[in-house]
């Protein structure tokens, strides 16, 4: 049955986010309800929206509502794209035995990007361990908590570490993510996207999820040098050897590549090797 209540419906919060990976985001609206007719006994707050990218998840229940005021907030679940959109708030009530239900209240609703932005940046090459560090800041006027972060990389890649956690982040405030990845072969020197997946809580409201999108770019074949180990035993004024353990952990192949070993004095020495792959060993040995 149609109820001919007297109800005011305006939004004071809301946080909704567009969804630009195909990942929901899951915002909220929060409404002030201002009843000025008769008492509505056993009331729920439905919210619904003109398009099925946006669904409320929960019917908040507001009990018995007489003249005053009511606060509900509802979670929004959505795919929707950037833009405005229209909603609208019904309620449900009891009426000597009936279920009634109100006329509906129009809502304009803005879908905007995460408040929590992201840049990327890393020394990334084809065939490569390597590392992305991710800059979030906090574009809201208010402190979000628990921020759990998820990275989503191209095919061209294989996270090896995917999520990050920060504590809290204050208004305009700048974190830092770090998440390990893999370049595999078949990837090309080039720009790539990847998403972060954002799940936070604002103040009481919890497991709030936002997508945010970057870029990194891929090197082509480069060499990456690490020292494995040195052993040796020096003694004064004697000639002594140190070997050095160097592996090549990039993707190049080096050849005639010469080392050098040396200290803060006048000690040196130079070894050339004839070839440099993936794992090579040389001696180098110091001459007074």
């Amino acid at each position: 049955m149609l109820g001919l209540t007297l109800l005011s419906v305006e939004v004071v919060d809301n946080l909704l986010t567009s969804s630009v990976s195909g990942e929901p985001f899951r915002g909220f609206i929060s409404v002030r309800m201002e009843n000025l007719g008769e008492c509505l006994n056993d009331s729920i707050a439905i919210l619904s929206f003109d398009t099925p990218l946006l669904q409320s998840e929960n019917f908040p229940y507001v009990g018995r509502f007489c003249r005053g005021v009511k606060f509900v907030t509802f979670y929004v679940k959505s795919l929707a794209p950037e833009g405005s959109y229209r909603g609208y708030v019904i309620l449900k009530y009891r009426k000597f035995g009936d279920e009634v239900v109100s006329s509906k209240h129009y809502l304009e609703l803005n879908v905007r990007r995460t408040p929590l932005e992201v840049e990327g940046a890393g020394d990334l090459a084809v065939g490569m361990k390597g590392e992305i560090e991710v800059s979030i800041r906090n574009k809201l006027n208010r402190d979000v908590k628990n921020v759990e972060l998820t990275i989503v990389t191209p095919k061209s890649m294989r996270p090896l570490s995917s999520s990050y956690f920060i504590e809290s982040l204050k208004p305009f405030e700048v974190g830092i993510a770090k998440f390990r990845v893999e370049v595999l072969r078949d990837a090309t020197s080039s720009s790539y996207r990847f998403y972060i997946i954002e799940k936070f809580d604002l103040g009481d409201l919890e497991d709030l999820l936002c997508v945010a999108e970057a870029s990194v770019y891929i090197k082509s074949d480069v060499a990456c040098f690490d020292v494995v180990s040195v052993e040796g035993e020096l003694y004064p004024d004697e000639t002594g050897e140190v070997k050095v353990v160097v592996r090549n952990m990039g993707n190049l192949t080096i050849q005639l590549c010469r080392g050098a070993f040396g200290f803060n004095s006048t000690y040196h020495s130079w070894e050339h090797l004839e070839r440099y792959r993936r794992f090579t060993s040389a001696w180098l040995i110091l001459h007074r």
